[in-house]
């Protein structure tokens, strides 16, 4: 099994059109259960695809004020382009309603996440979904973990290295041979919430007893992570808030919004002094918001997979 060119791609791994089909191959959790799981790199493009093993990306959602449902939608922020949202969000923050603002911010929910491609080693709630490959979607707790099994730090690498006698983690998670490490995702209930915080790699059942033709076949069943969220144009994206979190007609309304009063499904946008409108400004720089694939197997060095990962991880720490 040959890992090497997966390491040796771009240094963006790491860094800061939706199909139905995919979000059925999502995993979920139930609090009170713990989830084994290995990591798994996308092979399929060759080099030009490594950068496919994670998707890190923005997302907004909110109830429609027309009918009710929610609607979710991905921000233009994942592509490192402007977003109409969060500069919407930054201007009636700094406009000075605070009524309005507490509006918006209690209907507005912001999320960042990562999407990984996995082999299920155990999932004891739907165990069928065991041996398959499914896909993980880490919010900021399990990123954490998987961020630290991969830093640079010599403290930290020195740590993995005595607990899981590796040479390099970053080898070791994404590996479905015997050398590999499972991460075991812990979903602890936390009030109306459920915590992964005590989620961790560890060295039970590193060896999955699968040949070298295994691991080929479980390589190509992964899918592509940036075709599970629809990435909208913007101006598409503009007309879907102003008429479904806003309540404002885009045909008939220049602006996009009022500060003199707060906006919900019983409140009406007509008549009111608006905001100004969207515009291509760069947005506030701050995090605190509330191809074709190839059938054949493909070979991957873990020594390149490792130089890979270093260049992810390199500004982390």
């Amino acid at each position: 099994m040959n890992l090497n060119d997966f390491f040796q791609s771009s240094a963006e791994l790491f860094a800061s059109n939706t199909k139905k089909g995919l979000y059925t191959e999502k995993l979920s959790f139930k609090a009170g259960n713990e989830y084994l799981v290995r990591l798994l790199p996308y092979v399929k493009e060759g080099r030009a695809g490594y950068h496919k093993s994670i998707f890190h990306f923005f997302q907004y959602s909110w109830r429609s004020i027309k009918d009710g449902r929610w609607t979710y939608v991905l921000s233009p922020r994942t592509y490192g382009e402007a977003c109409p949202i969060t500069e919407y969000y930054f201007k009636v923050k700094n406009s000075g309603n605070e009524v309005l603002f507490k509006d918006i911010d209690k209907r507005l929910n912001y999320k960042e996440s990562w999407y990984y491609n996995v082999y299920v080693v155990n999932d004891p709630v739907n165990p069928e979904n065991n041996g398959k490959v499914k896909i993980l979607q880490a919010g900021r707790q399990l990123q954490n973990i998987i961020e630290e099994a991969c830093s640079d730090d010599p403290k930290k690498k020195e740590k993995f290295v005595e607990e899981f006698d590796v040479e390099d983690m970053r080898k070791a998670i994404f590996d479905l041979s015997a050398d590999g490490i499972n991460l075991n995702i812990n979903a602890e209930p936390q009030g109306d919430f459920t915590s992964y915080k005590s989620s961790t790699f560890v060295r039970r059942k590193r060896d999955l007893g699968l040949s070298e033709a295994d691991i080929d076949t479980i390589l190509q069943q992964a899918h592509d992570l940036t075709a599970i969220e629809r990435n909208m144009e913007v101006s598409e994206l503009e007309k879907l808030f102003m008429t479904t979190f806003l309540g404002a007609n885009p045909d008939t309304t220049a602006k996009v919004a009022p500060i003199s009063a707060p906006i919900s499904a019983s409140t009406s946008v007509v008549g009111m002094d608006p905001i100004p409108s969207f515009t291509r400004e760069e947005p506030v720089k701050t995090e605190t918001i509330s191809s074709s694939e190839s059938t054949e197997p493909t070979e991957v060095d873990l020594n390149e997979l490792e130089a890979y990962l270093n260049g992810q991880t390199a500004d982390l720490n």
